[in-house]
């Protein structure tokens, strides 16, 4: 029947390709596709379509939520894996509140959008949790272990010294290890 086309296909004056869906009269784009490899996709009635989607050409895709023209990005997935999340009001800007990595591993942001701060708290595979404060207790728990570790090594060595000493008949200070071709710091 004549008269009954439809858009299907626009190419725009800079190479933009516009794909529309939907019967004569009410076509609504659903795809933009640029000479850069971009690709937008959108979703909503005519003239009330809003973006949802973006694929770029290093094959990072944006996720958006929101009315047209009011848009925000709440999830960006990256080629190796690696799954940022995003929350914010409509009409401001959109802050990282979580990154998924692809071992697993979770790690969660607070802050203002561009400001946030880095690690509040981290999930691992297995079930473990890391917060800043768990951070802080596992510094304080490693440098008391190399405290230990350092006080057992001093008072080890002053034994072997003067058991070293004992089997040469010598006083402490003597040089009986080193008599053998072996230094204290090797018997420890």
């Amino acid at each position: 029947e004549q008269g009954g086309e439809r858009v299907v296909r626009a190419e725009l004056p800079d190479g933009v390709l516009v794909y529309f869906e939907g019967e004569k009269g009410v076509e609504r784009v659903v795809r933009k596709e640029f000479s850069d490899g971009e690709v937008q996709y959108f979703e909503g009635k005519v003239s009330a379509e809003r973006l949802v989607r973006v694929r770029f050409p290093k094959g990072e895709v944006q996720f958006y939520e929101g009315m047209k023209d009011a848009e925000r990005v709440v999830r960006r997935e990256w080629p190796d894996g690696v799954v940022q999340h995003f929350e914010g009001e409509e009409g401001r800007a959109e802050r990282l509140v979580r990154v998924e990595l692809s071992d697993g591993e979770v790690q969660y942001y607070e802050g203002e959008p561009g400001a946030e701060r880095q690690l509040v708290r981290r999930e691992f595979p297995n079930g473990e949790l890391l917060s800043p404060k768990g951070i802080q207790r596992l510094k304080s728990v490693v440098r008391k272990i190399q405290e230990e570790q350092d006080t057992r090594r001093s008072a080890r060595a002053q034994r072997l010294e003067s058991a070293a000493c004992r089997m040469q008949g010598a006083g402490p200070r003597s040089s009986a290890p080193a008599r053998y071709g072996v230094s204290v710091q090797q018997w420890l």
